[in-house]
């Protein structure tokens, strides 16, 4: 390979075990390639994703190229250096100059303030020698494989693969300036219309701003594969796109909803149409069909002079309609209607704004109705006879509280006794939920206020943090057996529903026969 100008390739790829980059020397006078490094290393113990992996190995492949041209260079002449990958999302992340996330924005700032590299392609991966680094071959297989020793065939020839990432069926569009987002195909059959709807569906959004935003965007990359590199629009979205994008879908909606009209308006003729004869349409420079008026000497603008008609049964409108309660602050329906036609004209536009107001959810959130409060359900026959305080009781625990022990704090709880007929309460203080611990409670409690009668237990999830041990605690067989001891009918009730309304406790018994599933419900 003596003589001549040289090129240096590098062949990068990642797996999930390991990465690595291949370099190749070129000859392009007698059409001759050569290995000549590589390198490998093993993926890192924190698992990266297969896109990061192959960035990985893309900054190793740049390394060592540079290492190669600073070793070479003095000796030979090296004329190109080109980068070679089989990951597109690397080499889109290489070409693109949108921040990145810290990750691959500094491996992407490294690999390209490395100047010696004048190009990045793609290559197939079964042309990829830098394929053998990741995946690994056995030794017998390595002596006999011309892919790593020589590279690719066409790495010798220059003829190098072409990748097609984007695809080119996208909208057609005659000039940036153009409004117009519509043509006709037609072949021997059929005469279809094609328009932004074709390539966008407008039902995904739930913004106008975002619609137009990403509208601009597709226009925007079709005009760039279009352009010249010198050409091409890469900084923020501007104004003048997002209203050229606003006009493609007013456009879309009048073509799709009024043909008719546009064709007899585009034409000069007087139109037989209802909506044309009522509303004065006309078409302007622009294509957009007008609503007339008598104020043409009005000091407004030409849009409130003349508003764009807009069709109601259009996605579309719908959006605007949305975009213009939003920016009044949620205002009603006059309001909304009112600055909707400070530029379009939508037919019948009252029951359509209200139909899209009765569904926004700020709109319910503020003005609905509150909560109404479920019909109390009959008292229970034992609460409504003339009884002493705490014959009919009902216990149970609150949540943990801390109480002040020693000067430490130590979790504690409060087992609550209610009566059932005056409303009495009677607090007793407990540090755990064990069964012991209860007994002791009842016995101080049945010691100052009697030995009640019939006592009724909630043992549901009326108390989260303590739910397990309540329904543990009232179906152990030692407190079963000592309020048998004391004549004592306990009644325990599991209650799936648990309902906590103005300080209340509800629960749903299916044993009361009532028609409504809201009157069965028993409070205690």
């Amino acid at each position: 390979m003596s003589g001549g100008t040289f090129e240096l390739h590098v062949f990068t790829d990642a797996s999930v075990k390991a990465y690595g980059a291949v370099v190749y020397l070129r000859n392009t006078i007698s059409r001759e390639s050569a290995l000549t490094i590589s390198k490998s290393r093993v993926t890192p113990v924190k698992p990266l994703t297969i896109p990061r992996t192959e960035l990985m190995g893309t900054l190793l492949g740049a390394r060592l190229i540079k290492f190669v041209y600073s070793s070479l260079n003095e000796q030979i002449n090296i004329d190109k250096c080109v980068l070679w990958c089989d990951s597109q999302i690397v080499l889109h992340w290489l070409q693109n100059n949108k921040k990145l996330p810290c990750f691959v924005q500094n491996r992407i700032t490294e690999i390209k303030t490395n100047a010696i590299i004048n190009e990045y392609r793609y290559c197939p991966t079964n042309d990829n020698p830098a394929d053998i680094l990741s995946r690994g071959i056995t030794p017998c297989q390595l002596s006999n494989n011309t892919l790593w020793w020589y590279g690719p065939q066409w790495l010798k020839f220059g003829d190098w693969p072409v990748c097609e990432i984007f695809v080119s069926r996208v909208l057609h569009v005659s000039d940036e300036s153009t409004p117009t987002n519509t043509h006709k195909v037609t072949d021997k059959h059929t005469t279809e219309i094609i328009g932004i709807a074709n390539v966008i569906n407008a039902s995904n959004y739930s913004s106008l701003n975002k619609l137009l935003r990403v509208s601009a965007y597709v226009m925007r990359f079709i005009h760039n594969i279009k352009a010249k590199k010198q050409d091409r629009h890469l900084s923020t979205l501007t104004a003048r796109e997002i209203n050229s994008a606003e006009k493609m879908w007013i456009h879309d909606a009048q073509i799709h909803a009024c043909p008719s009209e546009i064709k007899v308006l585009s034409i000069k003729q007087k139109s037989t149409s209802p909506l044309a004869h009522q509303l004065r349409l006309f078409l302007d420079r622009e294509g957009f069909i007008r609503v007339g008026g008598r104020l043409h000497n009005a000091p407004v603008n030409c849009d409130t002079k003349f508003p764009i008609l807009l069709p109601r049964g259009n996605h579309f409108a719908k959006l605007v309609v949305t975009a213009a309660h939003s920016n009044i602050k949620h205002s009603g329906s006059q309001a909304t209607i009112t600055h909707i036609r400070q530029r379009f004209w939508i037919p019948q536009i009252r029951p359509f704004v209200r139909s899209i107001l009765r569904n926004c959810v700020v709109c319910r959130l503020v003005c609905g109705k509150p909560y109404r409060k479920p019909i109390p359900a009959p008292l229970q026959a034992c609460r409504l006879r003339n009884a002493p305080p705490f014959t009919v009781t009902g216990v149970d625990f609150t949540g943990a509280v801390f109480v002040s022990v020693e000067k430490s704090e130590r979790k504690a709880y409060i087992c609550l006794f209610t009566c059932a007929v005056t409303r009495a309460i009677h607090l007793e203080l407990v540090m755990d939920l064990s069964t012991d611990t209860f007994l002791r409670a009842f016995r101080r409690f049945a010691a100052r206020r009697s030995l009640p009668s019939k006592i009724i237990s909630d043992n549901g999830s009326t108390y989260l943090s303590a739910a397990k041990e309540i329904q543990k605690l009232f179906e152990s067989a030692s407190i079963q057996n000592y309020f048998a001891n004391q004549r004592t009918v306990l009644h325990t009730k599991t209650c799936p529903l648990v309902w906590r309304i103005w300080g209340e406790t509800y629960w749903y018994d299916k044993n009361i026969p009532q028609k409504s599933p809201r009157s069965r419900l028993c409070v205690c």
